[in-house]
């Protein structure tokens, strides 16, 4: 991919209309859908985006050996909500999907920063667990 503007993207807000559309709770349940070997650039700074209804959330989304980066040369940027799945393999940028693991207990992993005085950026890896 070169210069998408979207390089991977699942909306269950989507609408195609002129007119707004009205924001509904429901949707189509969307699972088991797997996203492999994809590299390249994206024209926006978000690359990934998990839009998924409460309702009805996304479940088992897969990402494999993802390589994007933001032609603007900012920092990339991924979007979840009520998205579930797992990575395997590298994943560019750190994907936000909540990952189920065997014991039926969900877990949100994401890197946030521990110490910000005098400028110094350590990132350590923050995980929540909770039962589903």
């Amino acid at each position: 991919m070169q210069n998408v503007k979207h390089p991977i993207i699942i909306d269950q807000y989507y609408c195609d209309s002129k007119k707004p559309c009205l924001n509904k709770t429901s949707a189509v349940k969307v699972s088991d859908v797997a996203f492999l070997n994809i590299k390249g650039t994206s024209a926006s700074e978000e690359v990934m985006r998990f839009a998924c209804s409460q309702t009805v959330p996304c479940e088992n989304i897969v990402l494999a050996d993802i390589d994007l980066t933001a032609t603007s040369g900012c920092t990339p940027t991924t979007y979840c909500e009520n998205a579930m799945g797992c990575t395997t393999g590298s994943v560019s940028p750190r994907p936000c999907l909540l990952n189920y693991n065997q014991t039926g207990i969900y877990e949100l992993s994401m890197l946030v920063s521990t110490d910000r005085r005098k400028g110094k950026q350590e990132k350590k890896e923050y995980v929540s667990q909770f039962q589903r």
